[in-house]
């Protein structure tokens, strides 16, 4: 029980730079810009996913939830958010270099994982570039959501450090709880349960691990690159878990954002694609 909790808050607690600094950009954008910088900040850029993927890559979760919390903001278009999502792996790169995996495999499941993640959030900013521009031009009152829905009462002090604490410390206790659940549910044969759904179909395959790679804990990435690197999962079903695989980053997207029809929305683009990548990369690999 001891290491369950030990690794539930090493998960949660690596996070609090990330948000910490996030939502110190917020607060300062909600105390600090101008209604003509707000409306330039909304012209959209077109190349915002393709860094959203190259950032969303590095091993890290913070990032995933990092841009959940801008975009509930306001910050971030539905198609950078989903890019970071796609490219986020969490433990996978530790693992594949712990297990001494190839480097040309290494460097072509990256490049596989960002050319695609950039991709789709390309061609999702185009298809909902009306709901970006408006929630851009509506950043003021996004931010001001994330305070009501924290009861941080932001507007009632000076400054933005200790919102931003509020904001950091009530996510990342939410964050902790959920972990707590999910490495128990792991810890008490989770892992048996995961091998014995990804035997069979490798069609099938896909959608499974898609599912599984949805679920909101780091843990995940690291039995799905297990088992691939043990022969259980094609590279097509490694590749939809991880790239349906946020980290916690789809956790604080549902805790911080209020709209749920846009958040469900994402979530099953991202499942969606996630299954996609996994068949294109079935071919490639």
């Amino acid at each position: 029980m001891k290491e369950i909790f030990l690794d539930a808050l090493k998960d949660s607690v690596i996070l609090i730079p990330f948000l910490f600094l996030t939502y110190l950009l917020l607060e300062a954008l909600e105390a600090h810009v101008s209604e003509k910088m707000a409306k330039s900040v909304g012209t959209s850029r077109w190349f915002d996913p393709i860094l959203g993927a190259v950032l969303g890559v590095v091993p890290e979760c913070g990032f995933s939830a990092a841009a959940s919390s801008l975009f509930s903001g306001g910050a971030l278009t539905i198609g950078t958010l989903v890019a970071v999502f796609l490219a986020t792996s969490d433990e996978m790169l530790p693992i594949f270099i712990s297990e001494n995996a190839p480097l040309p495999f290494i460097i072509k499941v990256l490049a596989v994982k960002v050319g695609f993640a950039a991709a789709v959030g390309l061609v999702l900013n185009i298809v909902f570039a009306k709901r970006n521009r408006a929630a851009r031009q509506a950043e003021e009152e996004r931010i001001e959501e994330l305070c009501e829905n924290s009861h941080c009462a932001c507007t009632e002090h000076e400054g933005i450090v200790k919102p931003a604490l509020i904001h950091t410390v009530e996510i990342v206790a939410f964050v902790l709880s959920v972990n707590l659940i999910l490495n128990t549910i792991v810890a008490i044969g989770g892992g048996a349960v995961l091998e014995s759904m990804a035997i069979g179909n490798p069609f099938l395959a896909c959608v499974v691990m898609g599912l599984v790679g949805l679920v909101p804990n780091c843990a995940v990435s690291v039995a799905i690159t297990e088992l691939y690197l043990s022969g259980t999962l094609s590279a097509g079903a490694m590749l939809s878990g991880l790239l349906a695989g946020s980290g916690v980053g789809m956790l604080v997207l549902f805790r911080t954002n209020r709209h749920t029809k846009e958040n469900l929305t994402i979530l099953g683009v991202t499942y969606l694609a996630g299954i996609l990548g996994g068949y294109i990369g079935g071919f490639l690999f």
